[in-house]
């Protein structure tokens, strides 16, 4: 079953003053990067990181006004004392403390499938006409990355009911796979993959089941 509100909080918690936490996916910060410079071509003003742990991902924002999202106080802790010219805070991703049509960018990495689709609905309200939402999520059809994800009891993503949330909201979006081999896998098992993804990622029906998937939708 999935974790409660007090688990999940819990649970981030006691990762806060870990330094090997999440390290893994910092090999894949600076492509993410690169793919949300990208599909940014406007001069917002404001991005809001949602679930944005210890700031990973700060340093890829400076071009912007940078807000921080966490539901754990201890991550956000870290994240104030690493980045303290930033402003982070501690909040439920369900009630933003955010004014309606505030944010001009929404980025999430790894938080859909602890919050849920619902969460859409909050994220339309806090977002500007024209605004834009970027995240990387699991891809549950990936065989290495589905089975990962569900031991931590999260809730599980396909591609086909994330279409059909922003379907129903009518948005406008676009879901395509990533990196067949899942973040983290590191060190000397990505680079012995790495020349299979390259070719896995060539084949259309196997690039289906890529490690990652990439959201995009627009308001």
């Amino acid at each position: 079953m999935p974790r409660t509100l007090e688990e999940e909080i819990e649970y981030f918690d006691r990762l806060a003053n870990r330094k090997d936490a999440f390290a893994s996916i910092k090999q894949r910060v600076i492509e993410k990067s690169k793919i949300i410079q990208n599909l940014v071509i406007k001069p917002y003003e404001f991005i809001l990181d949602l679930g944005c742990g210890s700031g990973l991902f700060v340093p890829i924002f400076q071009n912007w006004t940078y807000l921080g999202v966490d539901i754990s106080s201890k991550r956000i802790k870290v994240a104030k004392k690493q980045f303290p010219k930033q402003d982070f805070f501690v909040a439920n991703a369900y009630f933003l403390p955010f004014k309606d049509s505030s944010i001009g960018i929404i980025f999430g990495n790894g938080i859909l499938h602890h919050v849920g689709l619902n969460i859409f609905r909050e994220l339309v309200r806090v977002m500007k006409r024209g605004g834009i939402f970027i995240a990387f999520e699991p891809n549950q059809r990936n065989p290495i990355g589905a089975k990962k994800v569900a031991t931590v009891c999260e809730t599980g993503l396909k591609k086909e009911e994330i279409e059909t949330v922003l379907q129903r909201l009518n948005l406008k979006y676009s879901i395509k796979t990533k990196n067949w081999i899942p973040d983290w896998w590191t060190g000397i098992k990505r680079k012995l993959a790495r020349p299979i993804e390259i070719i896995l990622e060539k084949i259309p029906f196997v690039k289906e089941f890529g490690g990652c998937l990439l959201i995009y939708f627009n308001k």
